[in-house]
């Protein structure tokens, strides 16, 4: 088996590795090759001259190698040297830290920049120093008035004698020495004063116009302005309340139906500027007085109404109302009829009756009403008029009413006509005698009718082909065919 040694060379300033072979006995050993780059190998060289021969190294001896793996390896390069540490930089003496001072005043209690105070008013200063990192500076504050010191401390109030004036704040920052930075210190102050002012008074009287009318407009007006001198204020809004309530604003308030039975009052909203000894402010004026307790209105309504038709037995009569109202105000109406005096029945339209000839027909349409705005009222009409019949039909109510009685024939149409007006003596069963007395011959049949069988029978025409008889069947008056006697050889109406 063989083993390998390595032999170290210096070469130029450079380490070099050759290895070296031979038995552990008796091989010579070969002469070592130079180590090569990888760069080297890769990029063809150009020739040159053969190199020097070189004396030959002096071996070293090394401990026998463990015995290598069954698997083929390379060469196991020698460890690199650990390189040599650099050098200590000399160290420089400590700098001067670039702090910027810089102070502001706030309003302690708002948290922003001051710009006007009152007497009372408490001041804080705010630190606002730049400094570099690691330079940790601490601040001093101081107060002036007008430019003389008379407090320290990072906050102040105002007094009483510093009224009219301007207040400034100072700040005095220093720093201790760091490893990078000297000791130091620096100054700064306020760069705008703050002016020390008061506050105005200010009353005005308000008034309220107008009616309290639901659905009505009132309107408020502020006067006798008082302020102190100097100091322009003007109204600049208005604030309404119903029973103390806040319920709206404006110069003008339109009283809505939630205000009913209220009281409304209002009050201004006063504003002034700034002056050269007072702040600009704002505040609301007592309210006004009172008005009456908010009322609804009163609706203007008329009711018309126009009938159509006839009062005469077998028509009828329609009702129709007219109501003028408000546009905002619903109206709901009932019509009611009435029939010699007693409640009849509901709706537009009635029919008039055999029964109702001779009374009195009136219908009455009553209109009601009532909202938020305007107070519940109604308001009715009511027409009459007198239900007649003609002549056939009161000849047809006659004929109905004898029904049963036992009677000739004649004298079911002479009682018929009476009870139509007519004035007759006695009658027979010719249709002369019956145009004698202002009866006209007619072709069609019409209930109220004589029907004439002439010099036999004559009967009273009802409609619907039937007629009422008198003296058949043992003299009754009874209902039976308009033909029962075949048909009539005359038709008689009486008008």
């Amino acid at each position: 088996m063989r083993f390998q040694k390595t032999v170290v060379a210096l070469c130029v300033g450079a380490l070099v590795f050759a290895p070296a072979t031979g038995a552990f006995a008796d091989e010579a050993p070969q002469d070592p090759a130079p180590a090569v780059s990888a760069e080297a190998q890769q990029a063809p060289q150009p020739e040159s001259p053969a190199p020097a021969e070189q004396p030959a190294p002096v071996e070293t001896p090394v401990a026998p190698a463990p015995a290598p793996a069954e698997t083929p390896s390379s060469e196991t390069p020698a460890p690199a040297p650990e390189p040599a540490p650099a050098p200590e930089a000399p160290q420089s003496a400590p700098g001067e830290a670039a702090v910027t001072a810089s102070v502001r005043i706030l309003d302690a209690a708002k948290q922003t920049d001051a710009r006007v105070v009152l007497v009372g008013s408490v001041l804080e200063a705010r630190d606002s120093t730049v400094a570099p990192e690691g330079v940790t500076p601490e601040t001093t504050f101081a107060w002036l008035v007008d430019g003389t010191e008379v407090a320290t401390g990072a906050r102040f109030t105002v007094r009483p004698e510093d009224l009219g004036k301007t207040i400034t704040a100072s700040a005095a920052v220093a720093w201790p020495a760091t490893d990078a930075f000297a000791a130091g210190s620096a100054s700064a102050v306020s760069p705008t004063g703050v002016p020390v002012k008061q506050t105005a008074t200010a009353s005005a009287v308000v008034k309220i116009s107008g009616s309290a009318v639901i659905g009505k407009k009132l309107t408020a007006a502020a006067s006798s302005v008082t302020a102190p001198t100097g100091v322009v204020v003007k109204p600049t809004g208005y604030t309404w309340y119903a029973d103390g309530k806040k319920i709206a604003t404006g110069a003008a308030y339109t009283l809505k139906p939630a205000d009913f039975q209220k009281r409304i009052t209002a009050a201004a909203n006063l504003a002034w500027a700034e002056t050269g000894t007072y702040v600009a402010g704002t505040r609301e004026t007592a309210k006004s007085a009172a008005t009456a307790k908010v009322v609804k209105q009163t609706a203007k309504v008329t009711v018309a109404m126009r009938v159509t038709g006839h009062a005469e037995v077998g028509k009828s009569l329609t009702a129709t109302a007219t109501v003028k109202k408000p546009a905002d105000l619903k109206v709901s109406g009932t019509y009611t009829w009435y029939v010699g005096g007693k409640r009849y029945g509901g709706g537009k339209k009635i029919n008039i009756t055999p029964g109702m000839a001779g009374k009195k027909v009136a219908v009455t349409y009553r209109a009601t009403w009532g909202s938020g705005t305007y107070a519940s009222a109604s308001a009715s009409k009511q027409n009459a008029y007198t239900a007649w019949a003609s002549r056939p039909q009161l000849m047809v109510r006659s004929a109905f009413a004898q029904l049963g009685a036992r009677q000739d024939c004649t004298a079911l149409i002479e009682r018929a006509l009476r009870a139509s007006g007519k004035r007759v003596g006695d009658l027979g069963t010719r249709a002369s005698e019956y145009t004698a007395v202002g009866g006209k011959r007619v072709s069609a049949l019409k209930a109220g009718d004589v029907l004439i069988w002439e010099g036999r029978h004559v009967a009273m025409y009802i409609g619907g082909g039937k007629a009422i008889h008198s003296g058949y069947a043992g003299n009754q008056t009874v209902i039976a065919s308009s033909a029962l006697d075949g048909r009539p050889s005359a038709i008689i109406r009486f008008n």
